[in-house]
This record gives structure tokens, C-alpha cells and sequence, in this order.
């Protein structure tokens, strides 16, 4: 095949498979007498599952994944590609916790906060709280107190108790703090709950897009490995 035809095939420029093939992301590809490169369906193959992976997983990994096989590391770059497939699985398991925690919270509502600041300690009894367990949520950014200027002791508005109480609750029902750092966050940004619930609804569904997209990198990847007749 000619250059021109691999590149029609895959759907880029003439210049783009030349650049491929220097970067090694095509398999290697022997010139005639005259210098012409000697391509065929293994280079269309391997083109397309490239363009897949690329947009599945993002160019760095494509590539490193596609340079492993050229360089018989086949099973290098599988384990690259696993550890990105735990990760997409991972964030997807924060956003179900973190919706989940919201859930909790709606069907819990917090009682009113009234009074002026509290100090740590008052805060810790009104919570029934060790002060300590305090200073942990603050040192994971749960709780953001602010501190007198001249004393630096800590000191809880109305805003900051309700993420006490928020942390609270949560903690209770055994969430993470990880979830509940991103329930606090998505309160102080968003607005509320609902608006909050919806942008996690939408990275949710992005998610499976990408899900979606990985599963047919896959299959263009199995397809070039048994057309160019690589194993592990």
C-alpha cells in the first residue's frame, strides 16, 4: 500500500503516517530499492487502534502503549493501560459515594446555626467532638476556621459549623473523607445540593463516555495484534 492510501484509510495526512512511523508508533516499515516505504493493513490497523487509544486515553499513553508492542513490551504497556482503567473506575466510585452523600444529607436536614463565633472548644461540646478530631478535618481541608490575628486561636462562624456538622453526619454514615471533602467543596461553590448533584450526574455520564470509547480502542487493539500476529 501506498502511503497516500494507509493515511486515507486511517484518516490523517500522508505526513502524519511518515511522522508515525519515525516515532515508532506504527510497525516498522521496510523501502524498496527506491526508497519507497513498503506499507499494508498491519500499518492501517495499527493507525486506527493509535487514533482510538489516543482518544480514549490520552496521546502520552497511546503512544508509550504502541512503542511497548513495537519493542516487544507488550505487557508493560497492558499494565500502563490497567492502571489508567483503575483510576477511571476509582473516580467513578467517589462520584457515586459523593451522590450518595448527598443524598444522606437531604434526608437529614441540619438544624440552624444561631450565635456569634465559636471557639474550638465550644464547637467540640456542642458536636460532642474531641478537639482533636477537629483539627484532623481542618489539617484534610474539611473545616476551614479562621484565627484571631493576636491570639491565632480558631474561631467557627455559622458557615463553619455547618460543615462541622456536615462532617459530622457523614463521618457517622461512614463516608470517606475524600467523598465528604467533595460534598463540602461542591456546597461552597456550587450553591446547593441540587446544582452540586447535577454536575456530578454530568461527569458521571462523561465517565461512560469514556468507558464507551475505551471499549472500542480495545477492540481496534486486539484486532491489530492478531493481524500483525503479536502475542504476549
Amino acid at each position: 500500500m501506498k502511503t497516500t492510501e494507509v493515511a486515507a484509510a486511517v484518516g490523517v495526512s500522508p505526513q502524519q503516517i511518515r511522522n508515525y512511523l519515525d516515532e515508532r508508533v506504527l510497525p516498522p516499515a521496510p523501502r524498496t530499492a527506491s526508497g519507497y516505504r513498503v506499507l499494508d493493513d498491519r500499518h492501517v490497523a495499527a493507525g486506527l487502534a493509535l487514533r482510538a487509544l489516543g482518544a480514549a486515553y490520552g496521546w502520552r499513553l497511546a503512544k508509550l502503549l504502541m512503542v511497548a508492542i513495537h519493542d516487544g513490551r507488550l505487557a508493560e504497556g497492558l499494565v500502563a493501560l490497567d492502571e489508567s482503567v483503575a483510576a477511571l473506575h476509582s473516580e467513578r466510585m467517589r462520584i457515586a459515594e459523593t451522590m450518595d452523600a448527598f443524598e444522606r444529607l437531604r434526608d437529614q436536614p441540619r438544624e440552624p446555626v444561631r450565635g456569634g463565633p465559636l471557639s474550638i472548644g465550644e464547637l467540640a461540646g456542642r458536636l460532642r467532638l474531641r478537639r482533636s478530631a477537629l483539627r484532623v478535618w481542618e489539617r484534610e481541608g474539611l473545616l476551614r476556621p479562621q484565627k484571631d490575628p493576636r491570639t491565632g486561636y480558631r474561631f467557627y462562624t455559622a458557615d463553619d459549623v455547618r460543615d462541622a456538622q456536615t462532617v459530622l453526619l457523614l463521618r457517622g454514615g461512614g463516608y470517606r473523607l475524600a467523598a465528604i471533602a467533595a460534598v463540602l467543596e461542591g456546597l461552597r461553590r456550587g450553591g446547593g445540593q441540587q446544582r452540586v448533584r447535577e454536575a456530578l450526574e454530568r461527569r458521571r455520564e462523561a465517565l461512560l463516555a469514556v468507558s464507551a470509547a475505551r471499549l472500542r480502542a480495545s477492540a481496534l487493539l486486539a484486532r491489530y495484534l492478531e493481524l500483525a500476529d503479536i502475542e504476549l
